[in-house]
């Protein structure tokens, strides 16, 4: 059975979007946090 290169790297990158966002919620928080977590939330949904 042939692997599906393309949903692993994107299974890879979504893993790696989430472990971002954990970093930033425990950083300390300012509006450029606020910021960059809602963007990492949006590229969760759009890839």
């Amino acid at each position: 059975m042939s692997t599906n290169i393309s949903k692993k790297k994107r299974e890879d990158l979504l893993a790696k979007i989430k472990e971002i966002c954990n970093f930033i919620v425990a950083a300390p928080q300012d509006e450029n946090m606020g910021n960059l977590l809602s963007y990492l939330v949006e590229l969760d949904f759009y890839v």
